[in-house]
Parts: structure tokens; sequence; C-alpha cells
């Protein structure tokens, strides 16, 4: 196969060759797209002008990393729906609906908010701040962080609740209510 003279090669107007190639390759290979290990590799991708050359190349040859403004994880996943569809075609069916992993970005979703999502979610799992702080943090409303939190990939992941939660008044406030045990 003869190579292209290098004026003509894609990978000559990408715009992450002046990036350092370790973003691209983060430890541990976060499949979470709203990972922050992935934030900067896909801002890069987010405004490249030859991105779907890139993403038409690792699919064939990049198992890992990201590239083409995805991860591998949903380079694997799109090349299972790629071949859900040829075998359905095959077999004279309907093409089945893609499966969108839960943690895929919303269609239409900015890099921005996808980054303040994941920024939010980690907050929640770490587990030390309230919402409220979460919220204010990363600068959107607590019903958001609720949300956030009644996610189905989420929820199990989020620290138990405290059992016995204080109703923020002292025992002699309580006497003074008018409370004949207090315990």
């Amino acid at each position: 196969m003869a190579r292209l003279p290098l004026a003509l090669d894609w990978r000559t107007f990408a715009v992450c060759t002046d990036a350092d190639p370790e973003i691209f390759f983060p430890v541990g290979d976060p499949a979470d797209p709203f990972d922050a290990r992935n934030a900067e590799a896909l801002s890069w991708c987010e405004v490249c002008p030859v991105r779907s050359e890139c993403l038409a190349f690792a699919l064939d040859w990049m198992p890992e990393g990201i590239a083409g403004g995805m991860t591998a994880a949903q380079r694997r996943e799109l090349l299972r729906y790629r071949l859900r569809r040829q075998a359905a075609r095959l077999a004279g069916q309907r093409t089945p609906p893609p499966v969108r992993s839960p943690l895929a970005p919303d269609p239409g979703m900015t890099p921005h908010r996808a980054r303040t999502r994941a920024q939010g979610i980690e907050l929640l799992v770490e587990g030390r701040l309230s919402r409220r702080e979460i919220a204010r943090r990363v600068g959107v409303d607590v019903r958001t962080v609720e949300r956030w939190a009644a996610r189905s990939e989420v929820a199990p992941l989020l620290p138990a609740p405290d059992p016995s939660p204080s109703i923020g008044i002292s025992r002699a406030q309580a006497r003074a209510m008018g409370a004949r045990a207090v315990s």
C-alpha cells in the first residue's frame, strides 16, 4: 500500500499534534467520558477538523485511549452496534436501535456541561460535602445535584446516609419546647 504524501495525510491537520500524547491515554483508561481524566483530551478532539478521520482510524487500529472524540469503551460500543446492525441486515430484519451507555453524554451536551457533571458526580461519590455545597462549587442548582445522585449508575456508588440524622436542636431546647423525655 502506497503511503500518502505528508501534506495529504489527515494527521497533518490534527490539532492534537501540539498536545502531550499522555493525555490521550489516561491512567486506568476510564470508560466514562465525563471522567475528569478524559476532559483535556476530549476538549482537543472537540475542535479538531479531522475528527471523523481520526475516529475511523481509531476504530480499526486503536483499542485503547481517546481518539476521534471517543473513549476506548465508546468505540467498542459503536463497533458492537455496527456488528448488530450488519447481522440484522443480513438476516433481513430491521436495524436494532442503538444501545446507549448510561454514562454516555446526552445528545447535544456541551463539553463544559459534561465536565461540570463529571466533577459534581465525583464530589457526590466522595461523600465529604453536602449536596448544597456541591451545587455551589460546580455552579449548578441543588436539584441538578439531586438528579445526578438519582441516576441509576451513580446511586449505588454513593455513601450510605447517616442512620440517625440530627434535627438540629439541643436537649435544653427540646425541654423548653415541652418535651417530657429527651433521649
